[in-house]
């Protein structure tokens, strides 16, 4: 079997079939076998009805495994612990892919047998961006190669719905995902840390949707939250630990990733207002390391300098992050962003 793609579903009644019509309309078929693995994790909506009539419909291509809710992350590990695949690819059940997209991708880029193959993916807020009048192709052309620490500080993004991986590199590597927030990048850290071989295609063929607010990645409640603001520090103490170790060829790409989750982290901060108690944790795990010359990204502009001191003030003293909670929801958000925006 040449592909395994993994599907982890959590509550997605409204789009499940379109993600699951989508897979079906990949023209393997010219290149060889493949599966749809997908783990339900946990749904409480109509999910399962769905997977059933899926999986009695196409007994031979769609395979559905139960599990209790335990997240995004462990969701996939189960999908790649029963791939048959010899490549493995991801793909969110609110998402879903071009016709052929997979089918062109295994045809034309696969010669060699690379670790990773990258490929690109757009943006909609509903399937109307999506043009009618000229269909979406799956063409393209290899852009680059090399080895992973090579090529690891010229991807974009990092989200695991970009690429195949061998199974059989991921399997040798004992590469699985961490149930934390942003998962995507610590998994991808470990597989480039590992040197794989990587060939990078513009085929665009994955289309991430926007339009679902109560998908497991969008949805907001204050213990979410806060796990999502522990993950942030836990992933930049793994970059970080990767910067100390010495990787010279990866330091740059990680220390875009520790600005990224320090981007995060910040953003989320001030989304509800945090105890003393919570605040006071947060902030001694996140200063529990060294960020190795840590610097934020050179803006001149007015907005990024007040956001900049503002983040640095909510660091230090409890106080400080409730004054710069009441002014980034009462006075910033409200009355300065539009105008300095403007000016």
């Amino acid at each position: 079997m040449l592909l395994s793609l993994i599907v982890p579903v959590y509550n997605e009644e409204y789009y499940l079939r379109r993600c699951l019509g989508s897979l079906l309309r990949q023209g393997m078929e010219r290149v060889g076998d493949y599966e749809i693995i997908c783990v339900d994790d946990g749904s409480t909506d109509s999910s399962p009805v769905i997977l059933s009539r899926y999986a009695q419909h196409y007994p031979d291509l769609i395979k559905v495994y139960v599990q209790r809710n335990k997240g995004l992350g462990p969701a996939r590990n189960t999908g790649m612990l029963v791939a048959q695949g010899e490549y493995i690819g991801f793909v969110d059940s609110d998402d879903f892919v071009i016709e052929g997209g997979y089918g062109y991708v295994c045809e034309h880029f696969l010669e060699g047998r690379p670790d990773v193959v990258t490929f690109l993916c757009r943006t909609l807020q509903s399937e109307k961006d999506e043009s009618i009048a000229e269909p979406p192709s799956p063409e393209g052309e290899i852009s680059l190669e090399g080895g992973g620490t090579e090529v690891y500080n010229r991807l974009h993004p990092s989200a695991v719905w970009t690429r195949m991986y061998k199974r059989s590199f991921l399997q040798a590597h004992r590469i699985l995902f961490e149930p934390i927030f942003m998962e995507d990048e610590i998994f991808n850290l470990h597989v480039f840390s590992k040197n794989p071989s990587v060939r990078v295609v513009t085929s665009n063929i994955y289309r991430y949707m926007k339009d679902n607010g109560d998908s497991l990645t969008q949805t907001k409640s204050r213990a979410k939250l806060l796990r999502q603001l522990g993950d942030c520090v836990y992933g930049m103490g793994v970059f970080n630990s990767y910067v100390m170790s010495g990787e010279a060829k990866m330091r740059d790409g990680m220390k875009a990733k520790i600005n990224s989750y320090l981007n995060v982290f910040y953003r989320e901060l001030f989304v509800v207002c945090l105890t003393y108690k919570e605040w006071r944790n947060l902030m001694k795990s996140k200063n529990s390391f060294p960020i190795c010359d840590m610097v934020y990204p050179k803006d001149s502009s007015r907005l990024a300098k007040l956001i900049i001191a503002m983040r640095n003030v909510s660091g230090h003293y409890y106080l400080s992050y409730l004054a710069v909670w009441f002014i980034r929801h009462y006075i910033f958000e409200k009355f300065l962003r539009s105008r300095m925006i403007e000016s």
